[in-house]
């Protein structure tokens, strides 16, 4: 069943997060800064999450958002004491991290397309294989409909297995560049139907 993300599900995504998508970089940042990071952007305006609950657990999620740039500056305002503290927690373990975490929050500076973003999306692995991920993604569709968004991007390692999944899903590649020193594409989507159940402002 897809619900609507709330503050007190943070802790579930960022657990999901983790674990789902345990090779990527924020991972690697801890999950108490995965954890301050959601917090500080679920229910923001502007910011749309939905979750696949299951026997009343989530399983999966998806967030996305009107504006990504604006996205990443409001999680740094919103959570900036406590998701700085992590991020210094982790760079004393590890210095060579800083590189990775200033591309982070300033790779949209290299990215192309709308403005309109999904940003992340993860399902727990015994779930995956089941239809989550395109019912997460039809729920934010459905959302960037009712805000006047008829087309949002996303990025995704060129090496991932999730490249078949968005391109099942008709997503179009319409640019790529380096982040973390590996390839990444940037895919682009204009949500079916619109313009017959919204009208442009």
């Amino acid at each position: 069943m897809i619900i609507n993300l709330t503050s007190k599900d943070t802790k579930h995504i960022a657990l999901i997060h983790s674990t789902a998508l345990e090779g990527d970089f924020l991972p690697s940042l801890g999950f108490n800064f995965l954890n301050t990071f959601y917090s500080g952007v679920i229910l923001k305006d502007g910011v749309y999450g939905f979750g696949f609950e299951d026997k009343g657990k989530v399983v999966g999620f998806v967030l996305g958002t009107r504006d990504s740039v604006d996205f990443f500056s409001l999680a740094l305002k919103s959570k900036l004491l406590k998701l700085s503290f992590f991020l210094c927690l982790q760079i004393i373990k590890n210095p060579l991290i800083v590189k990775n975490v200033l591309e982070t929050f300033f790779y949209t500076s290299k990215d192309k397309g709308p403005k309109a973003e999904l940003i992340v999306i993860a399902v727990k692995q015994n779930y995956q294989g089941k239809g989550i991920g395109k019912k997460l993604t039809q729920a934010l569709e459905g959302e960037f409909v009712k805000n006047n968004i008829p087309e949002y991007k996303l990025t995704v390692h060129a090496d991932k297995a999730a490249v078949q999944f968005y391109e099942h899903l008709k997503y179009s590649k319409i640019s790529s560049f380096n982040l973390y020193d590996k390839l990444w594409y940037v895919y682009s989507k204009k949500i079916k139907g619109y313009g017959k159940t919204s009208k442009r402002k």
